[in-house]
């Protein structure tokens, strides 16, 4: 029989009713760290509680990008998603989301570093609504970048004679995919909303449609996209 994952909204009440073993998640909806936190969970067919986030000091409500998720697992409290990723992998091993070839797991470290450190910030320059055109085009550039990482849907990288392996039928998600499709999501919004003409490279889309064929991204991003729409209609709308 299938174990299937969700959250539980989660009061102070809950988490007493619960106890202490049951993993809490404290996020807003719209961001692009909690979703992928949210894809992992249910990729690895996790139940968690959703906390309160008024109940985190120094929440950013409603910003793409902020310093949240934070999970709590039992007594330990655990600060920023690539820190989460890592630790729900080592704790919960099945399904893998790493490939087990130590070059393969370099090339997939890539993916959550590109994310963090090149698209997530320029999601949050467009959300701030800093300069249009040239912004535009430096997003367009970066999901450029993104492309050439993961072009052929990812599957295989050949150097030489060798072909190196990313994912399989057994490791269909990487960790470091699962940011992707709601920074994406973010990108193609804010596009709209500020009327950019952000290119997103065929690549990237053939990348983001295999993607959401994966049960957990697909239920993940239903949710969020209603939330990330409920804020772009705030701000840019009403």
């Amino acid at each position: 029989m299938t174990r299937l994952a969700y959250p539980i909204r989660c009061t102070v009440a809950a988490q007493s009713k619960w106890g202490s073993n049951m993993l809490i998640l404290y996020d807003v909806p719209s961001s692009i760290h909690g979703a992928k936190t949210r894809i992992i969970l249910r990729r690895k067919r996790l139940d968690w509680s959703e906390g309160d986030s008024a109940d985190i000091q120094g929440e950013a409500a409603g910003v793409p990008s902020s310093f949240m998720p934070v999970l709590v697992d039992d007594a330990l409290e655990v600060r920023q998603s690539r820190a989460i990723a890592e630790y729900l992998e080592e704790t919960y091993r099945s399904p893998s989301m790493l490939p087990d070839d130590r070059r393969a797991r370099a090339k997939a470290r890539e993916l959550s570093d590109f994310l963090d450190t090149r698209l997530v910030p320029a999601v949050s320059a467009l959300a701030a609504g800093h300069a249009g055109a040239q912004l535009g085009d430096a997003v367009t550039a970066e999901l450029g970048t993104l492309a050439a990482l993961v072009d052929r849907r990812g599957y295989k990288r050949r150097g030489g004679d060798r072909s190196l392996s990313l994912r399989s039928t057994s490791i269909p998600l990487l960790l470091g995919d699962c940011g992707y499709p709601a920074a994406c999501a973010w990108i193609e919004a804010l596009s709209e909303a500020r009327g950019l003409a952000i290119v997103v490279p065929g690549a990237v889309r053939a990348y983001l449609d295999m993607l959401e064929e994966i049960d957990a991204v697909a239920q993940t991003m239903a949710s969020c996209r209603v939330a990330l729409r409920d804020w772009i209609t705030e701000q840019y709308v009403s």
